[in-house]
């Protein structure tokens, strides 16, 4: 996971009080905050990567597209 960009993105789904309200992507491209992307990349769920990071969907290796 090292060498890749950590992207939360937010579409007004879901909600913060669950956490339903951020979707994880990794990816070698970069965005800013408030920019439309559509990103594609492979998706996992009830990923674990240690240390106390585990998500219950992450995109992995996304490309990011404007």
């Amino acid at each position: 996971m090292l060498g890749r960009n950590w992207v939360h993105l937010r579409d007004g789904s879901g909600t913060a009080q669950d956490g339903s309200n951020d979707l994880l992507v990794t990816t070698k491209d970069t965005a800013t905050v408030g920019e439309v992307v559509l990103a594609s990349g492979t998706v996992h769920t009830d990923r674990d990567l240690g240390s106390g990071y585990a998500y219950k969907v992450l995109v992995e290796d996304a490309t990011l597209k404007r």
